[in-house]
Formats: structure tokens, C-alpha cells, sequence
């Protein structure tokens, strides 16, 4: 994650492992630079929890001003717990469904960064949520 929690996933491949980061070459892997606060996970580490954590963190952060953010992010948090706590693969389906939704319609940036990690997540590491 280039960009802390606030971006994307980027799945560790031989092209990812030669990007150097710079702002044009990460988005030449679907994520962006931002602060450079950069987060590396290991194939020990559950990309639920990851989304979990960064689900938390933006509810937590969101003003509550614009309902896209405020309701979103409240359906994320409530989803995520329930697949974290053995859901079913519709759960997966409506995270994702509730983050897409969100897009683009956000007041302002906090709102967009809040679905990075899940559709990404969820796009890029599938095996992680096979067993819902």
C-alpha cells in the first residue's frame, strides 16, 4: 500500500517489485504515491484485517457531513465485522457493492480513500476471501 491506508493494493510481482516510487510510475499499478506512508504486508498477514483496520480508521475519521461518507462507511464497518466474525460470500459481495457506491460521490477525498483498501482488497486478493 504506496500510500498508506489511504490507497490501493498492489500485489508484489516482478514489474511491482521494479516501480520505483515515483507518482506516474505507482499509478502505472492501478494505485497512487500520496504521502508515501508506505505499508508492507506479508503473506502472514489476513487481507481482511488489513481492510478491517482501514475500514475502522476511516469511520472513525469520517466528519459525517455528506451521507455517501457517513453511511458508508457505517455499512463498511458493520459488513466487515461480519465476515470477519464468518459472514457468508454475499458479505463479500455487499462490501464491495457498498464501496463502489461510494465512489465518486463524496464531499470530499476521505470518502474515496475509505474504499481503496476494500475494492482493491477484495479485486486483487479473492483467495483471501474463498473461505466466506
Amino acid at each position: 500500500m504506496p500510500a498508506g491506508a489511504s490507497s490501493s493494493f498492489i500485489v508484489a510481482d516482478d514489474k511491482a517489485l521494479d516501480t520505483p516510487l515515483e507518482y506516474a510510475a505507482v499509478r502505472t499499478l492501478g494505485a497512487d504515491l500520496g504521502s508515501a506512508s508506505v505499508i508492507v504486508i506479508d503473506d502472514t498477514v489476513s487481507i481482511e484485517w488489513v481492510i478491517s483496520k482501514t475500514v475502522h480508521f476511516f469511520k472513525h475519521e469520517s466528519c459525517g457531513k455528506c451521507t455517501p461518507c457517513r453511511e458508508g462507511n457505517y455499512w463498511m464497518l458493520n459488513v466487515i465485522n461480519r465476515i470477519e466474525h464468518g459472514g457468508k460470500k454475499e458479505d463479500v459481495d455487499l462490501l464491495y457493492a457498498v464501496a463502489k457506491q461510494m465512489q465518486g460521490k463524496c464531499l470530499c477525498a476521505l470518502g474515496e480513500f475509505a474504499t481503496m483498501a476494500v475494492t482493491t482488497g477484495i479485486e486483487r486478493f479473492p483467495a483471501d476471501f474463498k473461505e466466506q
